[in-house]
């Protein structure tokens, strides 16, 4: 899956790299969105961040399951928890987990100490039951692990 500045999510097959489908995420403003993030895991669920702000969650056949306002330029994203979660974080300053289907907030954890979210990691699904490990890299050069789910109340 890959993204362009034009807006266009095109999707290839991984052996052959040939053209499935493309498809282009609505705009919330009317200038015309850059794909920005483009995130996909073994099921085939999409996550897509826009320039303008846009995050969209997709099935692998182009279907918008849902759209939010994200409210902030993203460094990262991932999807996890066998595509039921998206964890992300950006400019401001907070790593954000939302349920895929809906993008609902379920938890925010605030880093706003050690500035911008650059980048996030999170140890393999196939560790399941074991302790699951957030690792989030922020712009001062610190990286935070998270051993728990952080509460919804520190928002």
């Amino acid at each position: 899956v890959s993204g362009s500045v034009e807006g266009l999510v095109c999707v290839h097959t991984v052996r052959r790299g040939e053209f499935v489908r493309a498809f282009r995420p609505p705009r919330l403003g009317d200038d015309k969105a850059a794909i920005s993030r483009v995130a996909i895991d073994a099921t085939g669920n999409l996550i897509v961040h826009t320039s303008d702000g846009g995050l969209y969650s997709y099935t692998v056949n182009g279907v918008e399951l849902a759209s939010i306002d994200a409210g902030e330029v993203l460094h990262d994203l991932k999807l996890c928890s066998n595509g039921e979660f998206v964890v992300t974080g950006g400019e401001g300053c907070k790593v954000i987990i939302r349920t895929f289907a809906d993008l609902v907030v379920q938890a925010e954890l605030d880093l706003s100490r050690h500035g911008p979210i650059c980048s996030i990691a999170m140890t393999p699904d196939e560790l399941n039951p074991i302790n699951q490990y957030l690792f989030v890299g922020s712009e001062d050069g610190s990286i935070t692990v998270v051993d728990r789910p952080p509460d919804r109340s520190s928002s």
